[in-house]
């Protein structure tokens, strides 16, 4: 026997979870990762979004799990970041903290 107390518009359908990824936007900005006080590498970004990056890097080298990257855009961004993947010359980077923008 149905329960008279519950009303169909009580009970709530649940939207599935979108398993899209943050857009992604194609560029060529150039940028520098920073490894600690000594090193210095420079790449370009080729992919762009709120989330991370894609990086090709002008000469092959492994990346360390954590690294600051420095892009240069309308203004200078650099952020904390953690590396995802690496093929070759070509690596994925979540950004964990902006650190800084200068003009």
């Amino acid at each position: 026997m149905p329960d008279d107390r519950t009303e169909p518009h009580a009970l709530a359908t649940v939207a599935p979870v979108s398993r899209r990824h943050p857009r992604r936007h194609r560029v060529m900005q150039q940028a520098r990762i920073l490894i600690g006080r000594e090193t210095v590498l420079f790449c370009v970004v080729r992919d762009l979004s709120q989330e991370g990056a894609k990086i090709r890097l002008h000469r092959l080298v492994a990346l360390p799990p954590r690294f600051e990257l420095m892009i240069a855009a309308h203004d200078l961004r650099t952020f904390e970041v953690e590396l995802r993947w690496q093929r070759g010359e070509f690596a994925g980077v979540t950004f964990l903290r902006k650190l800084g923008v200068k003009a």
